[in-house]
């Protein structure tokens, strides 16, 4: 056998060095290439309930995230994502990373939400138009105490204003909305004003069903005719008497009312409903708001508030009022 000269040996050496060099290259190359991450192309809403992984397409490897999204800050964020695998034969470690940018945007502004639409009062009556506002937030960040309240209204002057609320979230975005505010004159002494002044309050600043209104103005209607001066022993919407006659007088000389005025009357109708006369007030808090509601109301308020010797049509009367009648 003829041995081979050390130059030729070292040349086959080389030669079976750099195929397997090659054949390793060429395997890294192929495992290179065969990792792959898509991701899912999107905007991403300010505040979503997400993970980067739910941002992942599909991919060919082992996946880990490097860099994850931030959901709660808008703008441009990079998500980056490393695949990984071992190339046979050689088990090569092969990674590759991808990334994509998303855009974090907030679209939702705030949201204005009153308990009304509409609120009535006459002029003259004290009002803070913040009172009309049920809560202001975004839908993400939650309560939005820095809010603005804007309108030409006049509570001295009676008119139809719209009074507007204006709120900006902590992204910029900014929300209007407005509820009617209509001031109406002071009330004149007829029976049909009278009537509409109380059971606006009533049911306004009170915060009295309708059904729980008509039950205490058919009472009223039988008492006084919602004259808030008629009698002299008896006296006044309720037709108070005695004691409880006094104590209206005291009670709104105290409070900075005057006793012969429905405002002074309905302020100590109140304090009496939710103190000693606890009970009638939940009774009236706790009627369906219907005509039957409205029946019962006026037949618990004239037994056991106005205490009356008779309870005569006054249920009757709740229910027509209630009714329109």
């Amino acid at each position: 056998m003829r041995f081979l000269n050390k130059r030729t040996f070292l040349l086959l050496i080389a030669i079976v060095l750099a195929t397997i060099l090659f054949d390793r290259y060429r395997l890294y190359r192929k495992t290179y290439e065969e990792l792959s991450v898509v991701f899912k192309d999107q905007k991403i809403e300010y505040g979503s309930d997400l993970t980067a992984m739910d941002l992942i397409k599909e991919s060919h490897g082992e996946l880990t995230i490097d860099q994850e999204i931030d959901p709660y800050t808008v703008g441009e964020q990079k998500l980056a994502a490393t695949v990984k695998a071992e190339s046979p034969r050689y088990h090569q470690s092969v990674s590759r990373t991808y990334d994509h940018t998303y855009e974090i945007v907030d679209t939702q502004a705030p949201i204005i939400e009153f308990k009304k639409d509409t609120i009535v009062k006459y002029a003259g009556t004290d009002y803070d138009p913040k009172e009309n506002i049920e809560r202001v937030y975004d839908i993400v960040d939650g309560d939005i105490a820095d809010y603005t309240i804007s309108g030409n209204y006049d509570l001295q002057n009676k008119g139809i204003y719209d009074v507007t609320v204006t709120a900006t979230d902590k992204n910029g975005l900014i929300a209007e909305a407005s509820y009617c505010l209509t001031i109406k004159s002071k009330v004149i002494m007829n029976t049909g004003e009278a009537y509409q002044y109380i059971y606006d309050r009533l049911t306004g600043d009170y915060g009295f069903s309708k059904a729980a209104a008509c039950g205490i103005l058919a009472n009223m209607s039988y008492e006084s005719s919602f004259n808030p001066t008629v009698g002299d022993y008896y006296y006044g919407l309720i037709q108070w008497g005695g004691g409880r006659r006094d104590s209206l007088v005291s009670w709104c000389a105290a409070n900075g009312y005057e006793y012969d005025t429905i405002d002074g009357q309905l302020a100590f109708m109140y304090h009496e409903l939710t103190g000693g006369y606890r009970a009638t007030y939940d009774f009236l808090m706790s009627v369906p708001d219907t005509a039957q509601g409205a029946y019962d109301a006026g037949e618990y308020f004239c037994r056991y508030y106005e205490v009356a010797a008779s309870v005569s049509a006054r249920p009757d009367l709740a229910a027509a009022y209630f009714n329109g009648e």
